[in-house]
């Protein structure tokens, strides 16, 4: 009960203190990926998936960022095509980047 409580509060302590000190790229470098936290370290999924969870969005957020980027200047700009638009690249940067997480997760 409190021990699991207090070892729980110690690492989203940890975990937060990581995410606001290391930028994207040096979080990258320093957390091992998900195969590694729980394959070779013995964490377990909750654990490795809370840990790992900032490289997951910032690997979305650059995949996002490349699909906009991508946008030529002349493309529809109103509202409602913008965030059609974002929506779409939102939906296929996730795929990209979980999709491979998922597979390794069934198998």
């Amino acid at each position: 009960g409190s021990m699991y409580d207090h070892c729980m509060d110690t690492l989203v302590q940890f975990g937060g203190f990581l995410s606001s000190h290391l930028s994207p790229e040096e979080y990258g470098r320093r957390v091992p990926s998900l195969d590694t936290l729980v394959q070779d370290y013995r964490i377990t999924g909750d654990v490795a998936f809370f840990l790992y969870r900032p490289r997951i969005s910032s690997s979305i957020g650059v995949k996002f960022a490349e699909l906009e980027k991508s946008v030529k200047a002349g493309d529809k700009h109103d509202r409602k095509s913008v965030m059609s638009r974002q929506e779409k690249h939102f939906g296929t940067a996730c795929e990209e980047i979980l999709g491979p997480i998922f597979e390794a997760v069934k198998s």
